[in-house]
């Protein structure tokens, strides 16, 4: 899983889009609240690079950042999958190279194995086998 910043085509427009990560500075980024506090953007380069952003919109719910992202609010740094249907669409667009972030992996958490039943274990096998060497979300983008 890889976190995407993304703008709609219209914020860009209008608030100009950023080269490098600490442009966020001058933006409106849409921040998703997790553990009760927002979620801090990483962006990797020589070093990862923890970006300070502003912003007045803070939700704990990416769905309802997705679309005021999409209807032009701010800028947006959520995982790829969850953003990769509007960016396909073109209601979302990507932000430059420069912000590109280190994947993450997505684990799945059960019991010791000596509890794990046959059918926790099919499903995992065929989450690997489906999301391997490259997830479904980000086919159109391979």
């Amino acid at each position: 899983m890889r976190p995407a910043a993304t703008g709609s085509p219209a914020y860009l427009a209008k608030r100009g889009a950023p080269v490098a990560p600490l442009d966020l500075a001058h933006h409106e980024c849409l921040q998703f609240v997790g553990l009760g506090r927002p979620q801090p953007w990483l962006f990797a380069g020589v070093e990862q690079q923890v970006v300070e952003t502003g912003g007045r919109l803070k939700m704990d719910s990416a769905e309802a950042l997705i679309g005021a992202a999409v209807n032009g609010v701010g800028i947006i740094n959520l995982p790829n999958y969850l953003v990769a249907s509007e960016i396909r669409q073109g209601r979302l667009q990507p932000l430059p190279q420069s912000f590109a972030a280190e994947a993450l992996p997505i684990r799945a958490i059960y019991p010791t194995r000596r509890h794990l039943t046959p059918k926790v274990r099919r499903l995992i096998d065929e989450l690997i086998e489906a999301w391997q060497p490259v997830p479904p979300w980000e086919e159109a983008d391979a």
